[in-house]
């Protein structure tokens, strides 16, 4: 037999130690089991260690250990690879406290999933295998109700009532852990996990499982903004209670003046029954009719999106395309009510400079009305034709718009000039030319002439 299929079994059933029949009360003494019957103990009861559980485990406990330990009050029989065991995992287990066998087996089996591992019951034998490959075991199967609240992995099938499959399983999906999968099966979802994260997804299953309007479940990730406060900010834009479902309708307009337009029952109808928050990949977890999905989703679309700079004070530079920096930077400081510093004079607060007790810092206003969240200092480089702001992300964003409002062309005279090169000489030429023609009887033109070098009547060119 070869080392990799060797199994380490561990049965308790048969230990070497004398035991000793207790008296019956009355006086009898209770016959002792044959010892070819052996009985199988029910899970959590033994009758060689009753009463509270203490756990004296050393830091890092090796997994033999944690088994041998478990074994003591369950009385259960337990099977692991070897090849389990050469991993070497090891996990700290605190409890200052004594606790109950029923407890004291859910902190094993929450060991066993810090270590990526979990049982499957075989028969009257508990097997360790991995976590990730649990899925395909013959773990336990629950048709309805609610799982034990502990890390043993196990089979849910789930049929929806009023919600999608795929709408469901898309939800339900998202909060699985990483040794979970949730499959469709024709109109059931057949979900294997752990025991708790299966009683998470089954209140989240009875969130969303609910007759009315048709609700469906859509997610919507958040890529710039911060899911939560988003989720806080559409909740007060939509009058979406905390406990789910849209705020109060509308009264009805009093007589005598015009009613909603036609639309207003639909924009009514189109506010989401609920908006959760996934933490962990910054999503929302809209639960609500398309119309509703499709109107969170325009809003989401409107507030997530980039910022340049994000809060808190930090320098930025623009670069200027036809104004001059310096004159733009004493204009801009001006409209701020705040001075150009003039080089080699300390700014008030830093060292060596007198301080200004009792002044707050000045907060400018543009000339749009926009006004400014804290103090503006805009310095202009010459030598780049550059402006340096020093201001909060808000308010360099409304400074800019104040900059390429100024940062205009200016009205120009446009001239050109040419040079030319002119040679001036005296010179005098005379010549002749003369031509003549001749016609023949035959219809033929005689042309002839005479001419000087100098004239050339018949040189086209």
């Amino acid at each position: 037999m070869t080392p990799s299929r060797l199994i380490s079994l561990f049965l308790v059933g048969a230990l070497a130690t004398p035991a000793f029949a207790q008296p019956a009360p009355g006086g009898g003494s209770a016959p002792a089991p044959s010892p070819s019957q052996p009985q199988d103990d029910p899970l959590y009861a033994c009758g060689k260690r009753t009463g509270p559980i203490a756990v004296t485990f050393k830091p890092e406990t090796e997994l033999k250990d944690l088994i041998t330990w478990v074994m003591g009050f369950t009385c259960k029989n337990f099977i692991l690879d070897p090849r389990i065991v050469s991993t070497g995992k090891k996990v700290t287990v605190i409890a200052p406290l004594k606790m109950t066998q029923g407890e004291a087996y859910n902190v094993f089996l929450a060991a066993l999933s810090t270590m990526g591992l979990t049982v499957v019951p075989k028969g009257n034998v508990m097997r360790i295998v991995e976590s990730a490959t649990a899925k395909s075991e013959t773990v336990p199967i629950y048709k309805g109700g609610t799982p034990p609240n502990q890390d043993q992995v196990v089979r849910y099938v789930l049929r929806p009532q009023h919600s999608n499959v795929e709408v469901l399983r898309g939800a339900l999906d998202s909060i699985r852990s990483p040794a979970g999968v949730v499959s469709v099966a024709g109109n059931l979802l057949i979900i294997t996990d752990y025991a708790s994260q299966v009683r998470d997804m089954m209140s989240l299953a009875r969130a969303i499982d609910i007759a009315g309007n048709s609700d469906g479940i859509y997610t919507i990730p958040v890529k710039y903004a911060d899911a939560a406060q988003l989720a806080t900010k559409l909740n007060e834009i939509l009058g979406v209670s905390a406990a789910g479902g849209a705020g109060k309708a509308a009264p009805p307009p009093p007589p005598g003046q015009p009613g909603r337009n036609a639309g207003a029952d639909d924009v009514a109808g189109a506010v989401p029954t609920k908006i959760m928050v996934d933490d962990r990949t910054n999503t929302l977890i809209v639960v609500s009719s398309e119309g509703g999905y499709l109107r969170v989703k325009a809003l989401v679309a409107r507030l997530d999106i980039p910022l340049e700079t994000e809060g808190g004070s930090a320098i930025n530079v623009y670069a200027l395309q036809n104004a001059l920096a310096e004159e733009l930077a004493t204009t801009l400081n001006n409209a701020f009510g705040q001075q150009q510093p003039r080089a080699g004079t300390p700014r008030p607060g830093t060292p060596g400079a007198p301080g200004v007790p009792g002044q707050p810092a000045p907060i400018g206003n543009i000339g749009d009305g926009t006004s400014l969240e804290g103090q503006v200092r805009v310095i202009g480089d010459k030598a780049t034709n550059s402006l340096i702001l020093m201001a909060s992300g808000r308010d360099f964003l409304a400074v800019r718009e104040v900059i390429k409002r100024l940062d205009q062309a200016r009205r120009q005279i446009f001239i050109e000039a040419l040079i030319l090169e002119v040679q001036i000489s005296k010179s005098l030429n005379i010549g002749t030319s003369s031509h003549g023609g001749y016609p023949t009887s035959r219809g033929d033109l005689i042309l002839g002439g005479v001419q000087t070098p100098d004239l050339k009547s018949l040189n086209l060119t």
